[in-house]
């Protein structure tokens, strides 16, 4: 379950953080978990989108299995200027 975890994390921060236009905030690491804010999409956000939700549905299919030990948080604001 860790390892799913990661991998689906690691592979959608990368992504997103690859793609032109797109400003990617990592937040401090704590053991067991990993934060990080989008603060920049392009107008055209379709393939932020499709990877967010990517993230999204296959950690929440994790939390649904094993509530116990994986809990999904999604926050979404819309804020000026890059204080999140």
């Amino acid at each position: 379950m860790c390892a799913a975890v990661s991998v689906l994390a690691r592979t959608a921060l990368s992504t997103l953080s690859a793609i032109d236009g797109i400003a990617v905030v990592v937040e401090p690491p704590e053991r067991g978990s990993l934060g990080f804010v989008v603060l920049e999409v392009p107008r055209e956000g379709a393939y932020p989108a499709g990877a967010s939700a990517f993230l999204v549905e296959g950690l929440s299919s994790i939390a649904r299995d094993y509530p116990d030990f994986c809990s999904v948080r999604v926050r979404t604001e819309r804020r000026k200027g890059n204080g999140y």
